[in-house]
């Protein structure tokens, strides 16, 4: 060899706006959390896991019962306050493996997964719901004052209650 040419190219700039679009389109712009497109693909995901293992997995759908007052009393501030308070409330009520979603509006989604199929339904649904319960009951302070927001919780566990993907977003919604 007597002759070499390179040519060389930083795609760094590109790489990170690349993953800047993966990261938009797969979460919520509010709170960080994972929009319904990124919880449909683990869901369908934990699916797939929960049969080849034997497990269960639950699917719960929490609507946030005084937020469309708060948001119209108090304005949109104080509901993205409410919704980022409640998001880290759901967050640090789960394992680190279970995932906190957000639809949009006041709809927030939690998948657990790896839960054991020797419980009674009614118990482990009951156990779930005490728990994101507890998370959402602290008062929160707006605008000087303390709100209590409260939750309505619909719990669907596979293979019990549904066996796709789509019956169990149904049943648990």
């Amino acid at each position: 060899v007597t002759h070499f040419v390179a040519v060389f190219a930083d795609i760094s700039s590109i790489k990170h706006a690349q993953a800047k679009l993966d990261y938009q389109a797969h979460h919520d712009p509010l709170t960080g959390l994972p929009n319904r497109l990124m919880l449909e693909q683990r869901l369908f995901e934990a699916l797939t896991r929960a049969r080849a293992r034997q497990t269960r997995l639950a699917l719960v759908f929490i609507d946030l019962n005084q937020f469309k007052a708060i948001n119209d009393q108090l304005g949109h501030a104080s509901g993205d306050e409410v919704l980022l308070a409640d998001a880290q409330r759901l967050r640090s009520a789960v394992r680190s493996s279970d995932m906190v979603a957000r639809l949009g509006g006041d709809e927030f989604v939690v998948l657990l997964e790896g839960l054991s199929r020797s419980s009674r339904v009614t118990d482990e649904a009951h156990q779930i719901s005490e728990k994101l319960f507890a998370s959402l009951a602290p008062v929160i302070t707006l605008q000087g004052r303390d709100y209590r927001i409260g939750a309505s919780l619909g719990v669907a566990l596979f293979p019990d209650h549904a066996a796709t993907l789509d019956k169990l977003i149904h049943a648990a919604d």
